[in-house]
């Protein structure tokens, strides 16, 4: 009696251990699929549908010869696998028209008012009679500098924008993943991820005004001149030496 009673422990314990290994690959199982999910979702690919399982314990009549039934435990599918998901995600094709949206925007404002001032520039400095001094010279060469750190401050602003893109992709990742964690729940990581992408992929860049980028170039002339007529009012004054005056002479 005493050796069937420890018989039946022995396998009451064997089916529990059976049990919880059952579970823990069943909740292993999710895990993965939520992780599949979620790097589908955001990198693009296919994930076939996960059936859902369950454990039990099979009872098996006591055969002949037998003092006893026996019992097993089995995994059984509870609901089939879903169909495939497919999804597109973002990838680099994403980034990359994210950024041609902004230099599309940008670069051409750069340019159109590039020309401007040099138009601008010309006549002016026709105006004046200066086309073929000094100052036409220099006004141009702050043109041509202002121009390049136009375009430097353009580049900076778009290669920032993409770049705070690539991280908030990377939060809402990681957001799905602790979601995840936290739930062992892949249909609700994956949903979030699903939510997260689509709220990234119909974001609009920032197109902030540029305002005027060759004002201080084409105000240089005019600066230079109000300067020089101080000097010339302060050099007429009894007293003042007007050869001691300094600064830049224009021809």
């Amino acid at each position: 009696m005493g050796t069937d009673s420890n018989r039946v422990l022995i396998e009451m314990q064997r089916n529990e251990a059976l049990k919880a290994e059952l579970k823990e690959k069943q909740r292993q199982e999710r895990l993965k699929y939520g992780r599949a999910m979620i790097e589908a979702t955001f990198g693009g690919g296919t994930v076939a549908g996960l059936p859902e399982k369950g454990v039990r314990q099979v009872d098996v009549p006591r055969q002949r010869g037998q003092d006893r039934g026996t019992s097993y435990v089995e995994e059984y599918t509870l609901k089939p696998g879903g169909p495939a998901k497919t999804f597109t995600g973002i990838g680099q094709d994403f980034y990359d028209n994210y950024q041609k949206s902004l230099s599309d925007f940008y670069k051409p404002n750069v340019e159109e008012q590039f020309q401007e001032a040099k138009s601008q520039n010309i006549f002016d400095l026709a105006r004046k009679g200066l086309l073929r001094s000094s100052v036409s010279t220099d006004r141009a060469g702050d043109l041509v500098r202002d121009k390049a750190e136009a375009d430097a401050k353009v580049n900076s602003e778009i290669e920032g924008q993409v770049t705070a893109l690539q991280g908030d992709v990377r939060n809402a990742k990681q957001k799905a993943y602790g979601l995840l964690t936290s739930t062992e729940d892949p249909t609700t990581a994956a949903n979030t991820a699903l939510t997260e992408v689509n709220a990234i992929q119909t974001r609009k860049p920032n197109f902030d005004a540029l305002g005027e980028l060759f004002a201080s170039a084409l105000n240089s002339y005019s600066t230079f001149r109000n300067a020089q007529a101080g000097r010339a009012a302060v050099a007429s004054i009894p007293g003042n030496n007007p050869s001691a005056s300094s600064g830049r002479t224009y021809q």
